[in-house]
């Protein structure tokens, strides 16, 4: 987990990268105004008129909008610095507002035009992922974002992808978007809560739209809450119910069973009837990937050789999951051993478990490194690498996107562990 000084570091960083170029204009126009005071008030000291700071003040606030006296002798350095840092101050502002204005009147003219297009709400990690995946198959792509990422948006323009800044949440905002003419929407913005908010309103606003029904794509990480809307809410043909057939879905999902059956796999190479083996999946971090990943093992868990799924949880919250795993899922310990353990994963004891069940002849030992954190999940893995070499164990360590970070990990797996023992996954490119 990250330390308070890490997240307010963390913080400080992105707000920086996505403000740089108002940062710049911000400390060129204090500078500009700090110089422009100090000379003008150096200057008129020196041609005996009035020469106080307020003057100095009022006369370098005119530099800002092009405006200078014409200087009967040199001017002081300060002052012949403001004369050109001001106006080119000024001149970037209008032009960053400009651009501004230009930009949000060429995408509302594109939003005008837009039909059999897909609504996209919550521009993150999966969104931009979805926007790409959309832009290759020539899918005209509407983009709804609160607080879009500067580095996202600027990738969704280079699309030709119009993004609106707004509450995908509200009737008027998904007007905007022209939903009454769209085909697909894809909520995927990181609160459940929020993506059933937009289901609910694009429901309300599509329900006197005659034609082809709008595909509703949610995204739910709460397996049970989608579970029990996708019953309740079946899909239904030609436009009935609203005009809006529902989906529910979640990303997490399929790369969890990926991994079971084919980025480790759970058997390894494969366990015949008469192997005496067990097989053991030991799970670090139990937050959405981790609980999705033991739910799915447990679902396909059963083995030739009849042997119980063994699934150990190393997490510093582990006595909580545990209650709200069997009370949402009672019967997983019917067929599987669970087994968790409250302990901090990077910690004495966990390598201690972790050398146990890897030198375990009798078992067939499976690692997945589940954290949200890409660096924490990384430092995992490698401290991890040097237990593997000994042993049969395959270790699978979740990052986020490609990144240095990963080739790191891959750097790191040569010579030893031999090939395929170590994998990543959850990776969006």
């Amino acid at each position: 987990m990250q330390t308070a000084d890490q997240q307010w570091d963390h913080v400080v960083e992105r707000l920086i990268k996505e403000h740089r170029g108002r940062l710049v204009l911000v400390v060129a126009f204090v500078v500009a105004l700090v110089l422009g005071t100090i000379g003008y008030r150096e200057y008129m000291c020196c041609a005996c008129e009035g020469a106080s700071w307020g003057n100095a003040l009022y006369h370098t606030a005119q530099l800002f909008i092009f405006h200078s006296p014409h200087f009967a002798r040199e001017v002081p350095w300060t002052l012949e610095a403001a004369r050109w840092l001001a106006p080119v101050t000024a001149i970037m502002g209008l032009f960053g507002v400009g651009s501004r204005i230009f930009r949000d009147e060429v995408d509302h003219w594109k939003l005008r035009g837009l039909k059999q297009h897909a609504i996209v709400c919550g521009l993150g990690r999966k969104g931009m992922e979805l926007v790409r995946h959309l832009r290759a198959g020539k899918q005209p792509v509407a983009v709804i974002e609160k607080n879009p990422q500067p580095d996202f948006e600027a990738e969704c323009r280079a699309l030709g992808v119009p993004v609106l800044a707004g509450d995908a949440t509200r009737k008027e905002t998904l007007e905007q978007a022209r939903l009454d003419r769209a085909v697909q929407l894809f909520a995927v913005c990181p609160e459940d809560s929020v993506n059933c908010d937009i289901a609910g309103q694009a429901r309300t606003a599509r329900q006197f739209v005659r034609g082809r029904p709008l595909a509703c794509h949610i995204h739910l990480g709460d397996v049970e809450l989608r579970e029990a809307l996708q019953q309740t809410l079946p899909i239904r043909p030609d436009g009935e119910g609203g005009g809006v057939d529902f989906h529910f879905f979640d990303v997490m999902e399929p790369e969890a069973r990926r991994l079971i059956v084919e980025g480790l796999p759970l058997d390894h190479d494969g366990v015949a009837p008469d192997d005496p083996r067990s097989l053991h999946l030991v799970i670090m971090g139990f937050g959405r990937m981790g609980r999705t990943l033991a739910l799915r093992a447990a679902q396909i868990g059963c083995f030739a050789n009849g042997k119980r799924l063994r699934i150990s949880v190393i997490d510093r919250e582990a006595e909580a999951r545990r209650a709200a795993l069997l009370f949402r899922h009672p019967q997983i310990d019917r067929v599987a051993d669970l087994k968790f353990h409250p302990q901090e994963a990077a910690s004495p004891a966990t390598r201690q478990c972790v050398e146990k069940w890897c030198a375990e002849a009798d078992s067939l030992t499976s690692i997945a490194v589940c954290f949200d954190n890409d660096a924490l999940a990384v430092l995992l893995g490698l401290q991890l690498l040097p237990i593997l070499q000994d042993s049969t164990a395959r270790l699978a360590v979740r990052l986020g996107a490609e990144s240095g970070l990963a080739s790191l990990l891959g750097e790191a797996r040569h010579p030893s562990p031999p090939p395929g023992q170590v994998c990543t996954f959850g990776m969006e490119s």
